[in-house]
């Protein structure tokens, strides 16, 4: 995507609404940050829908646009793409909702479709597995937001857009608790709590050196959590390195392939993705299953996981046979 192609795709809209070119064009000002924070290169790079979510990341993190002008730009992005790629190729590739593959699906299980698939409730994390996760990982920052990660409930895009200037030390040590920004509602904002454990694994990351010492990036940065070349982790960073551990351990499990058709480097290639059960939504579960075991009600729980209330939390409260057993068992003792 050079920036000949940039410059034509706005001369192309300079024809249509006087309000949407005036967003294409906002929207390519904001290109060569974005591709630099992810490491693209515009000559290279396939763009996926993970690619999409994560301009929108950006766009979230850098700008003090609202939601909808937000989505405007992304549409934008997404125009873009569609453009440089029927400009290089002469044909239109598959950019249609319906594919799963396609630029306009994100990079994310779907609950339903993985009931739907397997028959089988979606995964959750066990305690010995989040164990065996730990054991193989060798790297300090993803071992603090693994265990974070356990212990909290949160989403992976509200730790790594977690700032420096967000966490008070006092209450990190003194009542093990950090503040995050709620992703998916707007300014809202909520209070996480740290097992001990937990709390040390940040106390030696902020305060003790071993953020100073993970990389090039971190004495600039103003995340928490930055990678060892840019100052900030990218939207699947989490995820795939929850994926690496998990096979490494060999405690993975596929339940179910993608097939779909994919537009790669010019061509039309038949692709096959597989599903897996360990992943960064699967601890999200495994939090929300351990607190409902633990007797945490569910508007509580709501609370803690950032949700509007509990009505958004049926897809999370799913448990095992033996959860289900171990229950009973209690209740007739």
């Amino acid at each position: 995507m050079t920036e000949e192609v940039v410059s034509d795709f706005l001369e192309d809209k300079s024809d249509l609404d006087e309000s949407w070119f005036g967003t294409c064009r906002r929207m390519t000002e904001h290109l060569d940050g974005f591709l630099e924070q992810e490491n693209l290169n515009p000559e290279e790079v396939e763009f996926r829908g993970q690619d999409i979510e994560d301009f929108q990341d950006y766009l979230q993190d850098n700008t003090d646009w609202a939601d909808s002008t937000v989505k405007n730009h992304v549409m934008a992005f997404r125009e873009l793409i569609r453009y440089a790629v029927e400009r290089r190729y002469g044909w239109d590739a598959l950019f249609n909702k319906g594919n799963p593959m396609s630029i306009y699906s994100a990079d994310l299980d779907d609950g339903l479709k993985w009931e739907e698939e397997t028959g089988e409730d979606i995964p959750y994390i066990t305690e010995e597995e989040h164990e065996a996760l730990l054991d193989e990982n060798e790297n300090p920052r993803d071992d603090v937001v693994l265990r974070t990660l356990w212990d909290t409930g949160c989403r992976p895009a509200e730790l790594r857009r977690l700032t420096l200037s967000e966490i008070d030390k006092t209450e990190l040590i003194k009542n093990r608790k950090v503040t995050v920004q709620t992703a998916k509602r707007e300014n809202h904002e909520r209070d996480v709590y740290l097992s001990p454990t937990t709390r040390s694994k940040w106390v030696f990351w902020l305060y003790k050196g071993k953020r100073d010492a993970y990389g090039n990036s971190s004495h600039s940065s103003e995340y928490v959590f930055p990678t060892q070349r840019t100052e900030k982790m990218s939207q699947g960073t989490v995820n795939r390195q929850i994926k690496r551990l998990a096979d490494r351990a060999d405690i993975q499990t596929v339940g179910y392939e993608l097939e779909a058709n994919n537009y790669l480097r010019g061509e039309m290639k038949s692709k096959t993705r597989e599903m897996v059960e360990i992943n960064a939504k699967a601890y999200r579960h495994s939090f929300a299953v351990r607190a409902c075991k633990n007797g945490i009600n569910l508007a509580l729980l709501a609370e803690l996981m950032g949700h509007a209330d509990e009505s958004s939390l049926s897809s999370y409260t799913k448990f095992l046979p033996s959860d289900k057993k171990e229950a009973w068992e209690r209740f007739i003792h």
